[in-house]
């Protein structure tokens, strides 16, 4: 059994009884808002200034997230872009905030998270996965070898939908190792063999 355990930061108290239930195979860790601020999904994004000062917020926090880190994966890094650029048709300029994600994805390396793939956006508007390449480039660059993938299926439909495409993307970033966990325990699994 997997659990998302969103916006953990707001309540760590609620978070560490949550994730000390022994049923749990493992965690996501993922931020969905920022602090007292709707989820992104209630949004509206019209201005890039606007835009930015979100994401701003929302990197530190994930950041937060990452330093506080009682979770086995960090969830859909890239979350917000599924609203901004998938809905609103903003398109962000993610290099901005790559001295954030580098410390983001240094401090996952070091405490042994992985990071997710998620392909929910292959099926969405946004039409990518969470993160895209150019992420997934970083955090090989940035001593990251771990992936997990997930489909976050909210319908039998999508279970394990774009797992073949996010293989593929994987290996074209560097990153060759995929992980599961099964009560609480990592299985690292290359991803060649499972091609």
């Amino acid at each position: 059994m997997q659990t998302e355990l969103g916006q953990a930061t707001f309540d760590l108290e609620a978070a560490e009884e949550v994730i000390s239930d022994k049923r749990l195979d493992y965690v996501i860790g993922s931020m969905h808002q920022i602090p007292c601020r709707d989820d992104f999904c209630g949004l509206k994004f019209s201005s890039p200034k606007l835009v930015d000062i979100q994401l701003e917020r929302y990197f530190k926090e994930v950041l937060k997230l990452c330093e506080w880190g009682k979770f086995n994966v960090l969830g859909h890094l890239t979350y917000p872009l599924r609203y901004i650029e998938g809905i609103y048709g903003v398109t962000v300029d993610i290099a901005r905030y790559y001295d954030i994600i580098k410390v983001i994805f240094q401090t996952i390396t070091d405490k042994g998270i992985a990071l997710e793939i998620n392909c929910s956006g292959l099926r969405q508007s946004y039409g990518k996965t969470f993160p895209t390449a150019d992420i997934l480039r970083l955090y090989n660059e940035c001593g990251g070898s771990l992936v997990s993938i997930g489909s976050d299926a909210h319908s039998g439909k999508d279970m394990a939908y774009g797992f073949e495409a996010a293989k593929e993307l994987a290996l074209s970033c560097g990153i060759e190792q995929g992980v599961y966990f099964k009560e609480g325990r990592p299985f690292v699994y290359s991803l060649r063999d499972n091609k």
